[in-house]
C-alpha cells in the first residue's frame, strides 16, 4: 500500500495547508495585476476617512485584523505626487513607503509594487499592520491624494477575504509654529550686545523668514526658513562681557602706572576691540580673560613720583653738597627710568626706598645746617658782647640827649630875669 494512502487525516490536511500556502505565495504577482482594476470599480463601496498632512511629514496609517493566518495587500495612491520618493537598495527611485508586520511570522514587502505578503501556518488573534510613508516636500495646500489599500485575508487558508479600504490625504497648509518661535526669538535679539557679523546675519536670515512667512507654499520653503533663521540664532556671538571688561579699564589713567604695563594692556584691548565686529564665542571669552590678566599686571607708580617729585625738591636746594646731591640725582633717574620701564611692585618699592635713603644722606654745607649744635659756644659770646655794644650805644645816645637838654634849659635861665629858680628853692627849705 502506498505511503500516501496511510497518511492519518491530520497530516494530510496540513500538506494540503503547506501546498496553499507555496501557491499562495507564486501566484502573488500574478493576483496584483488582476486586483488593480478592482480597485477602480470598488472605490466608491470603500470605507473612507481623511487624514491632515503638510508638505514634508510623515503619515502612519494602521490597520488590525482578528483571526488571520494570511494577508496580500496592494497599495496604490490616487495622486502619485504628494508622495515623496527615495532611493532602495536596488538603487531604484521608489515611494518612500515602509510597512511593518506584527502579529505574523513572516511576510514579505516589495516597494518596487508596493505589494505586501504576509502569512504563517496557523491564524492569530491580532495582527497589525503599520504603513509609514512621506508626503513630498513641495505638494502644496489644497492638494489631495488618497491611499488605497486593497487586500485579501485568509483565515485557515481557505478562500480569500477581498476587502478595499483608503485614506484620504488632504495637504494643508504649511506648518509655522516653529518658524513663528524662531521670528520671535530673533525679534528679542536684534538689539542684543552681540558681534556685528552675526547680527547682520540674524537681520538677513530674519528678513528672508519674514518673507517666507508670507509668500511660501510648500513647507520645504518654511523648513529651510526655520532652519536658517535657527542657525544665525545659533552663531551669535555675545560681546556683552567684553564690552564691561573693556568700560572696567576706561577710567584709568595712563600716567598713574609704568608706561611698559600700560601699553601692554592697551594693545591687548585694541586687538579685542576687533572681536566686537567678528570673533566667535571663545575668542571673546580668552579676550576678557587677556584683558583683565593684564589689567592685573598694571604697575601702579603713582607713590614713585611723589617720591620723586620730593626728591627734586632736595636737589633744588643749595644748602647741600655737591655730592651729596649728586648721588640723590642718580637715584632720581633710575626712578624715573621705572616710570617707563617697571614690570613689578618690588621694583617699584626698592627706588623709593633708594630715594628715601639718598635724602636722608644729604650733607649740608659748612654752616648751613639750622639744626648743627656745634659752634653753640662761639656764638653765644658773640650774642653777649652785640648786647653790650648795644647797651653802651644807648647810654652814650641818652647822655647826649641830656647835655642837650641841660644846655637849653641853662641858657634860658640865663634869659629869663625872674629868679624862679631861687625862689623855688628857698621856698622848699
Amino acid at each position: 500500500m502506498s505511503p500516501w494512502l496511510i497518511m492519518r487525516p491530520r497530516t494530510m490536511k496540513t500538506v494540503i495547508q503547506m501546498s496553499k500556502r507555496i501557491i499562495f505565495i507564486i501566484l502573488a504577482a500574478l493576483m496584483i495585476f488582476a486586483m488593480m482594476p478592482a480597485v477602480a470599480a470598488n472605490e466608491t463601496q470603500a470605507a473612507s476617512d481623511e487624514v491632515a498632512c503638510v508638505a514634508g511629514e510623515t503619515v502612519t496609517v494602521q490597520l488590525e485584523f482578528e483571526n488571520i493566518s494570511g494577508i496580500q495587500m496592494v497599495l496604490f495612491f490616487s495622486n502619485p505626487d504628494v508622495i515623496a520618493r527615495t532611493q532602495n537598495e536596488d538603487g531604484k527611485k521608489v515611494f518612500d513607503v515602509q510597512v511593518d508586520v506584527q502579529g505574523l511570522s513572516s511576510y514579505m514587502y516589495f516597494d518596487t509594487t508596493l505589494t505586501l505578503l504576509a502569512y504563517q501556518m496557523k491564524p492569530v488573534s491580532k495582527v497589525v499592520i503599520t504603513i509609514t510613508f512621506k508626503i513630498a516636500d513641495d505638494a502644496e495646500y489644497g492638494d489631495v491624494g488618497k491611499l488605497i489599500m486593497e487586500y485579501e485575508t485568509t483565515q485557515t487558508g481557505d478562500d480569500l477575504d477581498h476587502s478595499i479600504r483608503s485614506k484620504t490625504l488632504l495637504i494643508q497648509g504649511a506648518e509655522y509654529k516653529l518658524l513663528d518661535q524662531a521670528i520671535t526669538d530673533a525679534e528679542r535679539k536684534i538689539n542684543g550686545d552681540f558681534t556685528v557679523n552675526s547680527l547682520n546675519y540674524l537681520q538677513q536670515m530674519l528678513a528672508l523668514a519674514k518673507t517666507a512667512r508670507e509668500q511660501a507654499k510648500t513647507q520645504k520653503e518654511i523648513t529651510d526658513a526655520t532652519a536658517q533663521l535657527n542657525e544665525a540664532l545659533a552663531a551669535l556671538v555675545d560681546v556683552s562681557s567684553l564690552k564691561e571688561v573693556i568700560a572696567s579699564v576706561a577710567d584709568l589713567v595712563a600716567s598713574d602706572y609704568s608706561t611698559k604695563t600700560w601699553d601692554q594692556l592697551q594693545a591687548i584691548i585694541a586687538q579685542s576691540s576687533s572681536l566686537l565686529t567678528d570673533g566667535s564665542n571663545e575668542q571673546v571669552a580668552q579676550a576678557c580673560d587677556n584683558i583683565l590678566a593684564a589689567k592685573g599686571q598694571l604697575i601702579d607708580v603713582t607713590s614713585l613720583i611723589s617720591a620723586i617729585n620730593d626728591a627734586e625738591t632736595y636737589l633744588k636746594d643749595d644748602s647741600y653738597t655737591e655730592q651729596s646731591q649728586n648721588a640723590l640725582a642718580i637715584a632720581v633717574e633710575a626712578a624715573k627710568s621705572l616710570l617707563e620701564s617697571a614690570t613689578s611692585n618690588d621694583q617699584v618699592e626698592a627706588a623709593i626706598q633708594d630715594l628715601h635713603t639718598r635724602i636722608a644722606a644729604l650733607n649740608f654745607k659748612p654752616g648751613e645746617n639750622p639744626d648743627d649744635d656745634s659752634d653753640k659756644d662761639t656764638q653765644q659770646p658773640r650774642i653777649a658782647l652785640l648786647w653790650v655794644i648795644v647797651a653802651l650805644n644807648g647810654v652814650i645816645i641818652l647822655a647826649a640827649v641830656a647835655g642837650v637838654v641841660y644846655f637849653i634849659i641853662k641858657r634860658k635861665k640865663e634869659k629869663d630875669s625872674t629868679p624862679l629858680i631861687d625862689y623855688s628853692i628857698d621856698d622848699e627849705f
